[in-house]
């Protein structure tokens, strides 16, 4: 399990470097006005997606599922390991996220911990939602053939979103409007360690079948 969450990390380490040299170059920019950091939280979801789905492409590439399914190794396994090296992405772009944001708010005194801390308890929840809806997808159809889908993945959930803050601006109240969206940032959590369990279990369905 070590050695494969490992072989990804070590595949895309010139990447990391440059994501997270981009993240914190976009985050001091984001911050040149009135110090909120907040507006690149949609580049840390998408960046931290694109990172497991570039593991995919590299395999692909090597063709490394011919070699490891010749091997002994548990099929569940090779797709938790996807599972977990995909939250190690998640969490590393949330941290580096999280420096920024405290040390942009501390110099600018524009500093609200609890709120930083929220916004990127946020974003941590939302890249897994993305990360677990568009596994099963790449384990179903490739990288290749799963790019429209991914991009729908991003697409349909973001317009929704939007379609439905707009109808609840038109029809509920200032404070209903803040307890629903409170509602849902506070559950989001939950939903997003549910919806990496089924994820799990529909992705190692897929790849049980896989054949070498």
């Amino acid at each position: 399990m070590k050695g494969l969450i490992l072989k990804d990390l070590l595949n895309l380490k010139g990447n990391v470097k440059f994501i997270l040299l981009f993240i914190i170059m976009f985050g001091f920019m984001s911050s040149l006005g009135d110090g909120n950091v907040n507006n690149f939280i949609g580049v840390i979801i998408v960046l931290c997606t694109t990172m497991i789905v570039s593991t995919f492409s590299y395999d692909d590439l090597n063709k490394w599922d011919s070699y490891v399914l010749t091997m002994p190794i548990n099929r569940n396994d090779i797709v938790l390991s996807k599972y977990l090296t995909m939250l190690i992405f998640s969490f590393t772009g949330v941290l580096v996220s999280l420096i920024v944001s405290v040390t942009i708010g501390y110099f600018k005194n524009t500093l609200i911990l609890n709120e930083t801390l929220l916004i990127n308890a946020l974003i941590l929840s939302i890249s897994v939602c993305f990360g677990s809806l568009i596994l099963p997808l790449i384990y179903k159809f490739g990288t290749e053939r799963a790019r429209l889908s991914i991009i729908l993945c991003f697409l349909v959930p973001t317009l929704a979103l939007l379609v439905f803050k707009s109808i609840l601006e038109n029809i509920s109240s200032p404070i209903s409007i803040e307890i629903i969206l409170n509602t849902l940032v506070y559950s989001l959590p939950f939903v997003a360690i549910l919806l990496f369990v089924i994820s799990y279990f529909i992705s190692s369905k897929i790849y049980s079948k896989k054949e070498v």
